[in-house]
């Protein structure tokens, strides 16, 4: 009776052993895949394109990707702007360029960057030098991006809501000089072969209809445009660095609901 009690202890010891060494076990291996993946996703660089870019399959979704605003973009990344000055931002834009010309993305894709500054802030960013008036005709709602055109080169764009169409009509034609001085360095494709960022002319906006549209554009004798920019049911501005991404935006507001 005594070795039979005996076995009976020895059994209930070796089962508290299991367990203990079990718990610690699955402890251990919560610690290690908090650190393979909950680790991972907190030191992810910001402005880092991480898994999943359109034009890719995968099952996953990068934490850098969210979702959209004023238009319905593939992507919106965001990228804080708010504590660089206008060269660093320039340098973060370019980052993003190179990282999404590495992933292939498809042919008309929209990239909204969510660059955590209002407007206002955003124009000044760029060093705006036009009336003080266009600003204070614009709301706080905008969209910066990157658009990937047909011949996988991108146009970077800006959609604006419009206060007041009057003033702001009247403020960019009194912007247009200064526009490519402005934007140029933000706007350009520094994926594309030819970077150089020396401006050859003055801005030349002249009149011209896409898409049942009036639009200003500005481009060099040559044909190279600069910049394009028109105004949407009056309620809306956009300025483009390509006539192709104007295009798009401009069917992209008229398709959803923002203008019902």
């Amino acid at each position: 009776e005594q070795e039979s009690t005996f076995n009976g202890s020895d059994k209930n010891l070796f089962k508290k052993i299991l367990f203990i060494v079990g718990g610690v076990g699955i402890i251990i291996l919560i610690i290690v895949l908090f650190i393979l993946y909950g680790g991972s996703v907190g030191n992810k660089k910001e402005g880092e394109i991480v898994d999943l870019i359109p034009g890719e399959t995968s099952t996953s979704t990068p934490q850098t990707i969210q979702r959209k605003t004023l238009i319905e973009a593939e992507a919106v990344l965001q990228l804080d702007l708010s504590t660089s000055d206008k060269l660093e931002s320039v340098e973060k834009v370019k980052n993003v360029q190179n990282q999404l010309r590495d992933r292939n993305i498809n042919e008309k894709t929209v990239v909204e960057i969510d660059t955590k500054l209002n407007l206002s802030d955003f124009l000044l960013k760029n060093k705006f030098s036009g009336d003080e008036s266009l600003i204070s005709s614009l709301t706080n709602s905008y969209t910066f991006g990157l658009f990937n055109n047909s011949n996988d080169m991108f146009e970077t764009f800006i959609l604006m809501k419009v206060d007041s169409f009057d003033t702001a009509f009247a403020s960019m034609l009194v912007w247009e000089p200064y526009i490519r001085y402005d934007l140029n360095e933000m706007f350009k494709d520094y994926t594309a072969s030819s970077t150089s960022t020396l401006l050859s002319e003055n801005s030349n906006f002249k009149d011209r209809i896409l898409r049942n549209t009036d639009t200003r554009i500005d481009s060099d004798q040559d044909g190279t445009i600069h910049f394009v920019y028109g105004f949407i049911n009056k309620e809306y501005l956009i300025i483009t660095s390509g006539t192709e991404s104007f295009i798009n935006i401009r069917d992209r507001l008229l398709n959803s609901n923002v203008l019902r």
